[in-house]
């Protein structure tokens, strides 16, 4: 998605996603390896509805 930087008013892109809690570790490792100074914010959603979303067999 397109973003506007709050105290900048710069432009930026802004990837929203939906993962497991047991995905984050992996996401973290990601964003650092991309941009180590990439702002993170993360919260625990209760439900998700649309989309194709199907439980991984992950064990």
């Amino acid at each position: 998605m397109n973003g506007e930087g709050a105290y900048t008013g710069e432009n930026t892109k802004v990837v929203f996603c939906v993962i497991t809690r047991l995905e984050e570790a992996e996401l973290k490792n990601i964003i650092d390896d991309i941009d180590p100074t990439a702002f993170l914010a993360m919260a625990d959603i209760a439900e998700v509805r649309g989309g194709r979303f199907k439980k991984k067999n992950i064990h």
